[in-house]
């Protein structure tokens, strides 16, 4: 092997190992909440990959996407032991707590919501609102709480406006 040839694989290399530390401290810096939203749409993005579903695998990339689009907006990842600071303060779990209420109200009236209307399948709220099946499931599996996009989309099918299913 030449010379140059084993310079352009460290050269590989050591982008790849960029990249993976670039990925690494992305995914640190998101908060729980957008954690566990990237999880279940990694899953998600599994699934589709093993069943062909372009589409899917389309809207789970581009919802880890706005993921990190939305933290990249914020700013820069916090020092370690400031966020570990302000996630323990008393203003951070009543944040946590405020967060879990709201989610808890997006859910029941998502489900009420369902009930009244003619959308008894998760496929018919799929398709009544321009979503994939696996995202609804999601949702009603209160695996994630979904972003406003998604939200103004189970609005329109549901008839309602967007506050209706947030209140």
């Amino acid at each position: 092997m030449s010379a140059m040839t084993k310079k352009n694989k460290r050269q590989k290399k050591h982008a790849a190992n960029a990249h993976a530390l670039s990925a690494g401290a992305a995914v640190w810096a998101l908060d729980p909440h957008s954690r566990n939203d990237l999880i279940c749409h990694l899953h998600a993005l599994d699934a589709a990959q093993n069943s062909g579903d372009v589409g899917e695998q389309e809207y789970a990339r581009q919802a880890i996407s706005e993921i990190f689009a939305l933290k990249a907006a914020v700013g820069k990842a916090p020092d370690l032991e400031d966020w570990e600071r302000d996630v323990s303060s008393p203003a951070a779990e009543a944040a946590a707590a405020a967060r879990d209420r709201d989610a808890e109200k997006f859910f029941l009236n998502y489900d009420r919501l369902k009930r009244a209307g003619k959308l008894h399948t998760i496929r018919a709220v799929a398709k009544a609102a321009g979503l994939s099946p696996t995202t609804v499931q999601a949702i009603e599996k209160q695996r994630v709480k979904p972003q406003l996009k998604t939200r103004q989309a189970l609005a329109k099918a549901f008839h309602v406006k967007v506050d209706e299913l947030d209140r």
